[in-house]
């Protein structure tokens, strides 16, 4: 057990001695990828907003639909009505 310990404390010390020898390395990029989340959230945030707008207006978009085929449903029937007297008068 003693030997399966020392083998995991040399390679925790070994990948923090290359940690702390390319610190310099990785600063920047640690840094860089901070501010990659930080512009990934904020899109993410945009697109749940867009989201909630374009389902507001999906709802509206079906009101309108609701609206207008009842409208096209009484034009047609208006023009059925009409098509019929000017038959009538031809008649």
């Amino acid at each position: 057990m003693k030997l399966a310990q020392t083998i995991w404390f040399l390679a925790a010390a070994t990948a923090g001695y290359k940690l702390y020898e390319n610190k310099d390395k990785l600063i920047p990029e640690i840094k860089e990828t901070k501010a990659s989340l930080t512009r990934v959230q904020e899109h993410l945030n945009r697109i749940k907003e867009n989201s909630r707008l374009i389902q507001a207006q999906l709802e509206q978009v079906q009101d309108l639909s609701q609206d207008l085929a009842y409208k096209s449903q009484l034009l047609q029937q208006e023009i059925k009505a009409r098509t019929q007297a000017i038959q009538d008068i031809w008649k």
